[in-house]
């Protein structure tokens, strides 16, 4: 099968002996072929189809199909889809249909229920709790963590050539603090390991009624840091605020980004605290001191450099709003307490009075 071409999804249906095919809908997804496919009985599944090989001639989807075989084995069905069929060959995965409405889409502009917000940190922290021993052959096959952390290595000419002028924009950010790069380059060595998501974003939680929250799309999942995937949802919360709080035109990234904690604080807080209660009761993580925190606030700040990269690739240029996430990006890096402070969840002053006899 050619990947650049369509699949026959009627076709390739009938040859895996599904005949009672009642309609597909394309959904959304700029690097594959998604579909989705109703069934006379009432079931539904998500086709996805992989467009592109890996330099190795792995599929595209490949990791993604070995992570929820990973996440299967160790009893994660009611926070996943799931994964019905990984066909290497065609580079194509069937999935149970869990929905499409994420976490983003719908709680944008309702009041905010700080329950709701804490079941995303409880639902996250009960996957890493029940992957503490993630499969032996995970962290071989799956991929590198350190690959999730942004290069903190100076340019090299080959740079020039690879990189649009906009992604050279938010390196030569990075490369303007040595304290930015020393906490980048501390970030590749997790502190704990467990299998983690890789793009814990509100935009890959799927909510429905009662149930617990699913974690879609696990192209990026690996053995690693789980502060990572915590830091990531915290981080899309605050990204989703620039949407509902657009920037001023002469608004600095500082004053913006305490705007943004300010406005997020219940929703952020309330994730945190769930995460916390769940994994304080499922594991012997420290989750709660202020190493801790500062190491969530700084996987934050790897979010937003990440997402400034994204609106970079997006618009072939450098925006102002992509400018703005990778200065707030070096500045959670930088200083986790920028994060911390606005949420009061800043532990240095705790510390302090504990450590003067004042509790």
């Amino acid at each position: 099968m050619n990947l650049e071409e369509r699949v026959d999804w009627q076709a390739y249906c009938n040859r895996l002996g599904i005949e009672d095919l009642q309609d597909l809908t394309r959904v959304q997804n700029g690097r594959n072929e998604v579909v989705r496919a109703r069934l006379a009985n009432g079931r539904e599944l998500l086709f996805k189809h992989g467009r592109q090989r890996l330099a190795n001639r792995d599929g595209s989807l490949l990791s993604e199909g070995l992570a929820y075989h990973a996440f299967s084995q160790l009893g994660l069905s009611a926070l996943l889809p799931r994964c019905i069929l990984h066909d290497r060959k065609r580079n194509l995965l069937v999935l149970e249909w869990v929905g499409d409405t994420s976490a983003r889409e719908s709680w944008a502009g309702q009041e905010v229920d700080s329950i709701k917000w804490a079941s995303l940190g409880v639902a996250l922290a009960r996957l890493h709790g029940a992957t503490d021993a993630p499969p032996e052959w995970a962290e071989r096959l799956l991929g590198d963590f350190t690959e999730l952390i942004p290069s903190a290595d100076p340019v090299v000419p080959d740079d020039l050539v690879d990189y649009p002028s906009a992604h050279l924009q938010i390196i030569a950010i990075i490369q303007a603090d040595s304290a930015v790069i020393q906490n980048l380059k501390r970030l590749r060595t997790p502190t704990d390991v467990c299998l983690i998501h890789g793009d814990a974003r509100l935009d890959n939680i799927i909510v429905s009624g009662q149930e617990h929250p699913k974690f879609i799309d696990l192209e990026l999942a690996r053995v690693g840091d789980p502060h990572f995937d915590l830091g990531t949802l915290l981080g899309s919360i605050v990204e989703h605020a620039t949407h509902q709080f657009p920037l001023g035109d002469d608004t600095r990234a500082s004053e913006y980004a305490r705007v943004l904690l300010e406005r997020t604080a219940t929703e952020l807080r309330s994730v945190i605290a769930g995460y916390r209660a769940e994994a304080r009761g499922a594991s012997d993580r420290a989750v709660g001191d202020e190493a801790y925190l500062s190491r969530v606030a700084a996987f934050v700040g790897v979010h937003l450099l990440h997402r400034s990269g994204a609106l970079a690739e997006e618009y072939c240029a450098e925006t102002r709003l992509g400018r703005v996430l990778a200065i707030m990006g070096c500045s959670f890096l930088k200083n986790p307490s920028y994060f911390l402070r606005p949420l009061s969840l800043d532990a240095s002053h705790a510390w302090v009075q504990e450590g003067r006899g004042l509790r």
